[in-house]
Parts: C-alpha cells; structure tokens; sequence
C-alpha cells in the first residue's frame, strides 16, 4: 500500500484539501493509500481558510486517534498525517504547512536585495517586475502575481520540508498537487514542485520518478467590492488570460506529446462564476466554501484508483510519463441548486451514501444529543447505557474526543451552508455569519434538509410513506420510531463489546447512520 502526498497551494489548495477531508470524514475511500500526507502551502500566514484547513485536519487527527482501534472503513478510516512523523528526525514542524522563510513582513524588492544588485540587474529586474510588484509585501500571498510566486517558490528546493518530503518518499508512494490557475500562489507553485521532483537526483533517485498527478483549478469566482475603486491589486478581467497564458505553458512544458512530466493531469472550471467580496489578504481571506472545491477533491480519489496502472519511462534523459491520462468532470444536469441527482452516475454513487451517513450523525449530535440534552436524561436510548459497557453519560461531553468531533462537526456544517450560500435560512444549523460575508454561490449544492421529518433528509431522493392501506395521510420518520435511528442502534448494539465509551459510539453511529440509509435511502446510488 503507498502513501499519497498531497501538496496543496494557495487558497484554493487549502479549500480543495478542506472538502477532501470532508469526504474522507465521511468514508470515501483512497484507493491502494494507506497513508495521507497533505502539505499546505501559502506564504499569507494569515489566510483564514488556510487556518480553517489547518484546523480541520488536527481535528479529524484527534477523533481518529482517540479510537483504540481507528476504523478502516467508514467514518474517519483514512489515515491522515503530518510529514514530520514520515521522518521524526527532520527539523520540519509537526503541523501540514509548509512555512516559507524570509516573506514575513517582507516586500519583494527586499526579498530579491534588489538595493545590492549592480546596476545592469536591477534595470533587467525593473523591466521583468512592475513597481507595485516590487513594493508587494509577500505576507499576505503573491495577489495574483506569478512571476513574484515564481522567484519566491524556488527556495522549496533547498527547505527543510522538500529534504524530509524527499528522504521519506518510497517508490511505491504517489504525489498529487493542487492549484489554481488564475491567481498568483497556485500557478506559481505547481510548475516549481513538479520541476523539483522530476530534477531530484538523491539516492536511487526514487523521487524522480514519482507517479504524479494534479489537478488544475480554472476561475470558478470573480472578487468584486463597491469600496475599491481604481488600481486593484487583482482583477477580474486578468483571470482568463492567466489562465490562457498558464495553459499554453503547461501544454508545451508538463504535458507535451513528446515528453510529458505528468502522469494525470485533471482540469476544472466553473461557467457561472460566483462574485466574492474583494480581498487581497489583509482581512484574512476568507472564501465560502464552493462546490467546485468537492469536485477538485474528488479528482484526488480518482487519482488512486487509477494510479497504479501508471509508468515512466526515461527518454533522451528526460524522466517522460508513459500514457498519460488528462480528465475533466462533467454534471449530468446542471440546475442552478445540485444535489446529488445532478451526479453522474460513477460520482453519485462514490459521494451519496458516504455523505449522508456523515450528515445524518451531524443531525444527531445537533437535534437530538445535543438538542435534547440527550446524554442528561434518565429515559435515554438503551445503546448510551451500561449494556453493552461502558455506559455514555453527561462526561462524555467533556472528553476531547467529544469535543474534537464537535468542533468537527461544525467545520462540516459550515461547509454544508457554504456551498448552499445562496439559499440562506435553509438549514437548522446555521453556523456563525457574524463575520458579514454576503458571498452568492450561483451554482450551490444542498444535498440534505436538516428537518424533523427524516424521509426528507436526502434531497431529490425524499420518501412519502402512507398509512396502512393509505389511510391516515404521510407518515414521518423520527429518531425514535420504527426503524429509526436508535431502534437501530440499539438492536446492534446487543451484540457488540466495546473497550472504550469513544470506541463504542463511533462503532455504533457508523454502523447506525449506514444501515438507516440503507433502509430508507436504498434508491441512493452506490
């Protein structure tokens, strides 16, 4: 089984890694992966969905580690680790960033010591750098500069992170980065990780070899602000030539027909481009969370599946990928509001059920653990007492473990309500919007209603269940009635042992959520 290292650049990168660990949370597999490796990488410290990422895999870490025995299938199965426990003996930092030296409170004309160059180079730098490029202080990101990202990037060879990412690599491992292509970070990023990794000339230059794949992210947002008037420092209107611009260097530099460097390269875009409020990073930078993000993730999952039937071949001295594959992904029907009826049918049947069960445990904890006040009651559920042991009570509120899923579980809600941006007001759990964002996803993706009647939960797969021989009108489905959530669980629950209360309700939640979609959502693909 090979591990899978996973760099992600810029914003996007961090969005990307965001829903792909929502996924994961939810039990979609990586194919031949024993490990994940993601590796963020953003020079704006900063940025709050960098942060938000960062925060979500610790997250996910501590669930799974809280279990005895972590899962391998179904909810939180995947293994997911920082590079530094590849190598314990690096000097790399036990977090998934990788911190770029020397742009903290740096501009770029500092950064290049363009005040120490002789004259002849700092007129050739003037020509190649505007002067508002120069001026830029790299802290908050290269804003849409790739030719600044291009300069500062190439210290990833000489970093500590690339040596220990390079000495823990095994040829049975894979790579797989994640970019945009119309910003700064991103486009810059992935040029310079894959020239170093095909450049590698270490021991048996194992590295050089690597199967790698990527995906590329086309404009899917345009940024807009009514308080920005004049000169900004990214522009809508540059979007698309970067990108034509980024794509004709790809075709005849990563991907030509005579030496291909990548082994799968994958390409997304978005028609209907969501407006974002402008910011260049010095309010943090946060983006809602957009459905394009999911399907960027998924071309992570496709990667595994068909990696292992991937070469390379050397040519010329060249390392050149032997059959490379290039994908793009396609809706089945494209309605303004997705669900997962808008899924092809491999797509659907690889996100519905997974999806679910981790929705239908976020309802749980929230209107019904936590809505309830469950775990107080003396009339509760019999798989929370002591038979089978050990008994959920009111401290398992308290537990880290708790507390690590929880916080979990409203990074999940976020995400969900993010997607679904434009139709405000249509969840029972709405996370904080203090923060004023008024974004519009003009394409969202609401694939479950969290309301009390629960053959709704699954949007475009909904049940109406009548009475006996029609009489008595719809019925509805509860936690607690037949076939309902704790019936199930608690029928299971008779004949399983448990070695911890964490042990026992993660078991019984991923086998409860699993079976009651089964039965109920048995239509969903799978």
């Amino acid at each position: 089984m090979s591990r899978l290292f996973l760099f992600a650049i810029g914003g996007t990168g961090a969005r990307v890694v965001k829903s792909l660990t929502m996924l994961l949370a939810a039990g979609v597999k990586l194919k031949n992966t024993q490990q994940v490796i993601p590796i963020l990488m953003d020079p704006h410290a900063g940025n709050l969905d960098l942060k938000r990422t960062k925060a979500l895999l610790s997250q996910y870490q501590a669930v799974r580690s809280a279990l005895p025995n972590p899962p391998r299938e179904g909810l939180f199965s995947t293994d997911i680790q920082t590079l530094k426990t590849q190598v314990p003996t690096s000097t790399v930092s036990d977090t998934f960033v990788f911190e770029l030296k020397g742009v903290t409170d740096e501009t770029f004309d500092k950064y290049i010591g363009l005040d120490t160059l002789d004259k002849p180079t700092q007129a050739l730098a003037r020509l190649l750098f505007s002067q508002e490029q120069l001026a830029t202080k790299m802290d908050i990101g290269f804003v849409g500069n790739p030719n600044i990202g291009s300069v500062v990037l190439n210290q990833f060879e000489e970093s500590e992170e690339f040596k220990a990412f390079a000495a823990a690599f095994k040829p049975e491992d894979r790579v797989f980065i994640i970019s945009s292509i119309f910003g700064g970070t991103g486009a810059a990023g992935f040029p310079i990780i894959l020239k170093n990794i095909r450049g590698y000339d270490g021991p048996e230059r194992v590295l050089r070899r690597a199967v790698v794949g990527a995906v590329s992210v086309q404009p899917y947002f345009d940024v807009y602000s009514a308080n920005v008037q004049g000169n900004r420092e990214i522009d809508n209107a540059t979007f698309i030539s970067k990108t034509k611009a980024a794509l004709n260097y790809y075709q005849s530099s990563l991907s030509s027909s005579d030496y291909p460097k990548l082994n799968a390269l994958y390409y997304l875009g978005e028609a209907y481009r969501s407006p974002y409020e402008y910011d260049p990073g010095r309010n943090g930078q946060q983006n809602d969370a957009h459905f394009l993000e999911m399907i960027a993730a998924l071309s992570v999952i496709d990667f595994t599946e068909i990696s292992g039937e991937m070469e390379n071949e050397e040519k010329n001295g060249q390392l050149v990928a032997r059959n490379p594959r290039y994908r793009e992904f396609g809706l089945h029907t494209a309605s303004g509001q997705l669900n997962f009826t808008d899924f092809k049918d491999k797509t659907a049947a690889l996100t519905a059920r997974p999806l679910a069960k981790l929705a239908l445990l976020s309802h749980y904890l929230n209107s019904r653990l936590e809505g309830e006040n469950l775990l107080t009651k003396p009339q509760k559920p019999a798989w929370l007492k002591n038979n089978p042991a050990p008994e959920i009570g009111p401290d398992f509120r308290s537990t880290r473990f708790y507390r690590q899923l929880k916080d979990f579980d409203a990074g999940f809600q976020e995400w969900l309500w993010e997607m679904n941006d434009r139709h405000k007001g249509s969840s029972t759990h709405v996370p904080d919007r203090s923060r004023g964002n008024d974004n519009i996803n003009k394409r969202s993706f609401k694939p479950f209603e969290f309301g009390p009647d629960l053959y709704q939960f699954v949007r475009g797969y909904e049940k109406v269940e009548k009475g006996f021989l029609g009489f008595g009108g719809a019925k509805t489905l509860d936690w607690e009635g037949k076939n309902g959530l704790d019936e199930l669980i608690n029928e299971e629950s008779k004949n399983r042992t448990f070695a911890t209360a964490e042990e026992k309700f993660m078991g019984l939640m991923d086998y409860g959520t699993g079976e009651f979609i089964k039965r109920h959502f048995d239509k969903l693909p799978s």
